[in-house]
Parts: structure tokens; sequence; C-alpha cells
């Protein structure tokens, strides 16, 4: 009974040593394949965009967010130009024919209750519009939820993402045309994936340099 009992054991423990093992190399593959999904949709991470500067109550110019951290889609510029209708800030494609047209950001201090509304008004949404959460959690990391608004006029489609987090608010906005809104999506998804600000610990998707080893 007892030799009976510790084989069983023996196998629990091989068991549980192979289902371990399995999972650690699936979870090892699904890692690489969105690093390699960021890669292709995504810029270059050296060239990830920055905080846009404002002006302080001294008029001295200085970020408006202490650390930023996006990376756009392929072919947007990291320099952004002001808009002049609100604090919002674009980052315009650097050259025709890429998908998305500009990518923006804007922020505010987490006591602003209608952020959302001054930014969808500054972007002239229509009224009828509504955000839904939007989460999102690559291979990895954390998951980080979004109130999403999305909206289009004749040419462009809106796709309006808040994010609120303890030291202020943020709106990452993905501009495309009309016709590359469904196209575009899993590129937005994985731009956002990419966001964080103020020095939010955030473990990035590494390639995977080598499996895991096997069980003994």
């Amino acid at each position: 009974m007892r030799m009976s009992w510790l084989a069983g054991l023996g196998l629990l423990v091989c068991g549980c040593g192979l289902a371990d093992y399995e999972s650690k190399m699936i979870d090892a593959q699904k890692r690489q394949e969105y690093f390699e999904e960021e890669t292709r949709l995504l810029g270059d991470p050296k060239n990830a965009l920055i905080s846009p500067k404002g002006l302080d109550k001294d008029g001295k110019e200085v970020p408006l967010a202490a650390d930023v951290h996006l990376r756009p889609p392929l072919g947007i510029k990291t320099e952004p130009t002001r808009d002049p209708r609100a604090d919002l800030y674009w980052y315009p494609q650097s050259t025709s024919g890429v998908a998305f047209i500009r990518v923006g950001l804007a922020f505010g201090s987490p006591q602003q209750k209608d952020f959302a509304t001054s930014v969808l008004k500054a972007l002239a949404a229509p009224g009828s519009v509504t955000g839904k959460p939007h989460s999102i959690q690559p291979p990895g990391r954390s998951a980080r939820t979004f109130e999403q608004y999305e909206f289009q006029d004749n040419q462009e489609f809106y796709s309006v993402n808040i994010w609120t987090g303890p030291r202020r608010q943020a709106a990452i906005i993905f501009v495309t045309p009309v016709a590359q809104k469904d196209a575009t999506r899993r590129a937005r998804d994985v731009s956002l994936g990419s966001f964080y600000v103020d020095g939010e610990k955030v473990n990035h998707t590494e390639p995977i340099s080598a499996v895991p080893p096997a069980p003994s």
C-alpha cells in the first residue's frame, strides 16, 4: 500500500511539473508573439512619444506630465503641434499614405470632472457619443482600462481613450481615415498597451531569448 501511495505521489509531482512547464512555454510563446506584433505595428521604442510642453504659472516651458511613454503606430512623428482649440497636442503622420493621420495627447487633473467632455468638445464630437470601458492586457503586464469614445465625420474616424490615474487624467486620440477604422483597430490597442505616465511601473514585453527549463 505504501509503495503504491509513493508511486502515485511521484506521478502527481511529475504531472504538476509538466503542467507548470507547459504553462510557462505557452506564456513565453504569447510574449514572443506580442513582442513581434509591437515591432510590426508600432514605431521604434526609442522614439516613444514624450510629454508635450506647456507654460507654468511663471511662464516657463515645462512638460505637461512628468513621465509619458506611448509607442505610436508606425508613421507618426514624435514632435507635436498644439491645437489652438484646447490643451491638445497632435503628433502628425511623418509621410502621406500611412494608415494613421495623427495621434493626440491631452492631460487634465484627476479632479477635472469635465475632462473627457472638454476633449470631445474640442474635437467637435457629436453629443450622442458615449464612452465604454476598454481594457488592454498585453502578455506579462497588468491590465489597463480606458474609457473609450469613438465617432467619425465624413472623412476621419476618432478613437478617444481616457485614462484616469492618481496624479492626472490623459486622453490618447487616434485619427484614421474612415475606411481604415477597422483595419487599424489592433494597432490602436497595441499602442494603448504601451502607455504609461508619471513613473508607473510597467513590465514591458521583451523578446524571449530562451525557453523555460524542462522539469527534471
